[in-house]
């Protein structure tokens, strides 16, 4: 491979977000029903699922939610499930569901936001194994159902690096990157 296009693609990689670099597993547009995606192959972290008529896509994030105003032990950290569905209406009941033998469990519900996001607190596992989730949201205000492809926690098990804090200052491998939070990232819970 020549420099120039080692240079071209180091180039490239470094101007697009990180989240455009991840793969993403997408689905089939022409599910066997309006309401059931085809197939439920290994789930990514990631999932899209088109058709003519709507757009739903899911992410599942790692364990960086925590609620409550004490520190947490990391083992307590819930990921992070955030869905997208378009077209949208704010209000929306859209329910979390987990995989469980050969069927689904309902796992949580939320109301999607005027921006079409459906955000959950999920475990990451059950047993030390990866758990598999989807969203699913019912006829509202004439928009029909929908169901997403599924996603897994699997990518989030096993950490590439942890760090436990205690005094006052942090170690060396640690810089600030900024005091600013953004509103419209998809990390509302790091607030």
């Amino acid at each position: 491979m020549s420099a120039r296009r080692v240079f071209a693609g180091s180039a490239i990689a470094l101007l697009l977000p990180a989240s455009l670099l991840m793969t993403t597993e997408i689905g089939a547009a022409s599910p066997t029903s309006a309401t059931e995606p085809s197939g439920d192959a290994l789930a990514a972290s990631t999932s899209a699922r088109q058709t003519k008529r709507y757009r739903v896509s899911l992410e599942a994030l790692p364990q960086i939610v925590q609620q409550g105003r004490r520190t947490a032990s990391p083992n307590s950290a819930r990921a992070a499930i955030t869905a997208k569905i378009k077209p949208s209406k704010a209000g929306r009941p859209i329910q979390l569901q987990v995989k469980k033998g050969n069927g689904w469990k309902n796992a949580g519900k939320v109301r999607q936001d005027r921006k079409g996001r459906a955000e959950f607190s999920a475990k990451a596992s059950r047993g030390g194994k990866a758990l598999t989730y989807r969203v699913k949201a019912g006829k509202f205000k004439g928009l029909r159902p929908v169901v997403s492809q599924s996603v897994s926690t699997n990518r989030w098990l096993t950490p590439t690096f942890t760090d436990e804090f205690s005094g006052r200052s942090l170690g060396p491998v640690w810089s600030n990157r900024g005091q600013d939070y953004d509103k419209d990232s998809l990390r509302f819970c790091s607030k």
